[in-house]
């Protein structure tokens, strides 16, 4: 199981109260990629999304 998980499940079992809040969420730390390696991220789907529509537009033209 994923880190943030474990993190809210600990915080949700401690309490009779099964909901997520606010506050759990707020103390839950996420790791996220560094900057340029979300934008290389970004720039691939960007891409990949390119791609598809290339593919459906060369689809649409033979029908």
């Amino acid at each position: 199981m994923t880190q943030p998980k474990n993190q809210l499940r600990q915080s949700i079992q401690q309490s009779a109260n099964t909901n997520i809040n606010a506050e759990n969420i707020k103390s839950t730390f996420i790791k996220l990629p560094s900057l340029p390696e979300q934008q290389k991220i970004g720039d691939f789907f960007a891409e990949f999304g390119n791609l598809i529509t290339l593919h459906q537009r060369e689809r649409n033209d033979e029908e």
